[in-house]
């Protein structure tokens, strides 16, 4: 994602919250910066892309009262319908569900890094859709696995990323 754009997410948000997307970018890198959202900020933007709500994040949620004060944020809850990537909690009484990036999602954000090169982005592009075709077909193997892994092991972010689906996929 290059400076300028908006994320199909921070569109979808602010079409459903019925706010304005630079409102939607600026709140997510509040929450981000104050360590509410898990994400990565993507070179040249301000947004980031956000994976998940963080252990404080959840906390906050969950009792709110005890972090009044601390952050410029009101609590309030609303109804999301659709791809929920996080947790989301409501009530008195809460519900929590987490959701994960797609493979397609994941193919994106390799897309949009600035730090690595378009070499190296076709090659970590290939080995997500490797292991996406085998996890999906039942042909991966242990070797494969470990071959995939030394070839992704120096992107800690990539692997965060993978680890949900990867575990989902293989049936952990």
């Amino acid at each position: 994602m290059k400076a300028g754009q908006v994320s199909l997410a921070v569109q979808r948000l602010a079409s459903e919250l019925g706010i304005s997307e630079h409102e939607v970018g600026v709140n997510m890198r509040y929450l981000y910066d104050c360590d509410l959202l898990r994400g990565e900020l993507v070179c040249g933007t301000i947004v980031p892309v956000v994976f998940g709500i963080t252990p404080s994040g959840i906390d906050f949620v969950e009792h709110p009262d005890a972090y009044r004060g601390r952050f410029a944020i009101m609590v309030q809850a609303i109804n999301i319908e659709g791809d929920v990537y996080g947790q989301v909690a409501q009530g008195t009484i809460v519900q929590q569900s987490q959701g994960m990036p797609t493979y397609d999602e994941i193919r994106a954000v390799i897309g949009g890094r600035e730090d690595i090169d378009n070499s190296e982005k076709a090659k970590l592009t290939e080995a997500v859709s490797e292991l996406e075709r085998g996890i999906s077909d039942g042909s991966i193997t242990k070797t494969r696995l470990d071959q995939l892994k030394d070839c992704l092991s120096k992107y800690d972010w990539l692997w965060s990323l993978l680890a949900d689906i990867v575990r989902k996929g293989l049936g952990f």
